[in-house]
């Protein structure tokens, strides 16, 4: 009986912290998008200065069927799912629309090369490139 109510009590913590790191995780991106005003118009790098979470997975977008070539938005997210049936779990994140579009055979060579992880082969890639929207994407 002790090791059910074990079990049962480390249970509860594990939820418990996993819900307060994705509330205190919402919290940081809510205050982000408050201010997104500071970053419009920026390189992403100044976003990227001044977060103060980790990303750890990004997913490049597709225009449209007309031009699979070109990235309007990218999700950035804070959870890296280490198997498809986690990928709800990458939300709450950011999705940052560019001006001008960016090469997305270029991003997607590099989601290809490390399945989504953030690295700083990445990081590179996007830093430059400047920010004409920043969007929150709850569920």
């Amino acid at each position: 009986m002790k090791k059910i109510i074990f079990i049962i009590t480390l249970a509860f913590i594990v939820y418990s912290e996993g819900v307060k790191a994705q509330t205190d995780t919402l919290s940081i991106l809510q205050n982000i998008i408050t201010n997104k005003a500071n970053y419009i118009g920026q390189p992403f790098s100044v976003l990227l200065n001044q977060l103060s979470l980790e990303i750890k997975y990004f997913s490049p977008s597709r225009a449209n069927s007309n031009n699979r070539y070109k990235e309007p938005s990218t999700q950035f997210s804070f959870y890296f799912p280490w198997n498809p049936g986690e990928l709800y779990r990458t939300r709450p994140c950011l999705r940052i629309y560019w001006q001008p579009y960016l090469n997305r055979t270029t991003s997607m060579s590099l989601f290809s090369q490390a399945k989504g992880a953030w690295s700083s082969a990445v990081a590179s890639h996007y830093t430059s490139q400047i920010i004409q929207n920043i969007i929150l994407e709850k569920r």
